[in-house]
């Protein structure tokens, strides 16, 4: 019976303290791990859009489909985990660093990545910073 009521105490205090952590967050503008990652699946959605616009430009239509047949323009972003944000100038978002998994036809990539969320009127905007 003790331990059902330190069990319970335990998870009360866990939820409470999560939700301070998602509060703080909140006020200080921070972007939420949801966010970022949405941030970021646009982004690549976009390079490989880029990437298949000039496959088309300098080879044709051949070449976005040799592209597409091979799976090259395909990603799934399997994992991931904000690791630390801080605000910079005001205006100019966060900067911050989170873990990602890529799968790709060619393997899955691991990388940790670096840059800023940048809030637009309708999205969060990832800029990475090279």
């Amino acid at each position: 019976m003790r331990t059902a009521i330190l069990v319970a105490v335990f998870t009360v205090a866990a939820a409470c303290g999560a939700l301070g952590v998602a509060l703080s967050a909140a006020t200080s503008g921070e972007p939420s791990e949801i966010q970022m990652r949405a941030a970021f699946e646009d982004i690549l959605t976009r390079q490989v859009q880029n990437a298949l616009d000039f496959a088309a430009e300098t080879g044709g239509p051949e070449a976005v489909a040799a592209i597409r047949a091979k799976g090259l323009d395909r990603f799934t972003v399997t994992g991931f985990r904000k690791r630390a944000c801080r605000r910079i100038a005001a205006g100019s978002g966060h900067f911050c660093d989170f873990a990602v998994d890529i799968e790709m036809v060619s393997g899955r990539l691991q990388r940790v990545i670096s840059g800023r969320f940048v809030a637009q009127p309708d999205r969060l905007v990832f800029i990475q910073d090279v």
